[in-house]
């Protein structure tokens, strides 16, 4: 179990949520980093996660299997927001739970053209895109299980732009 204290440069020193990682991180464009999440449940009640997970420019988040790490947003928040976002990657997550009430109940993307690759994103909901709603974004999805979510409108995938889907 991690420790918001610790400086989460090894194993032995992790960090507990990965809201504190994101904005500890120092990045630019030319200083890429990523941040791997060990096996485990992210959530408000188990570690303290805050939801959504505000994704930053120029990192990845990389978990170790989609299986294994969780961030279940307890119908709190949205899972995951990618705002304005240059050159992310996010892989190897289960998405659940989220309750966006407007867009994008496990991910809600906008200006932004991130690959988002093996991802199971489930159970979640919003008034439009229940799973993922994506506006102004032309993402590259490899992989991804995309189940059980729910909206008003549109309760898997909302776009307005062009979705790329490659499943291996």
């Amino acid at each position: 179990i991690g420790n918001n204290n610790n400086d989460g440069l090894s194993e032995d020193a992790p960090l507990k949520t990965i809201q504190y990682a994101l904005s500890s991180v120092l990045v630019d464009s030319l200083n890429h980093h990523n941040i791997y999440i060990d096996s485990g449940l992210y959530s408000p009640s188990s570690n303290g996660e805050f939801f959504p997970v505000s994704v930053v420019d120029y990192v990845s988040l990389i978990g170790k299997s989609k299986e294994n790490v969780i961030l279940d947003a307890e119908n709190t928040a949205g899972v995951m927001r990618i705002y304005g976002v240059e050159n992310t990657i996010i892989s190897n997550f289960t998405l659940t739970n989220g309750n966006a009430h407007i867009r994008g109940g496990g991910i809600h993307c906008q200006e932004s053209n991130p690959i988002l690759s093996n991802l199971i994103i489930k159970d979640n909901y919003a008034e439009q895109g229940g799973g993922m709603n994506f506006i102004d974004s032309s993402p590259l999805l490899v992989n991804v299980i995309i189940t059980g979510n729910s909206a008003k409108f549109f309760g898997g995938i909302s776009t307005g732009l062009s979705v790329v889907i490659i499943n291996r």
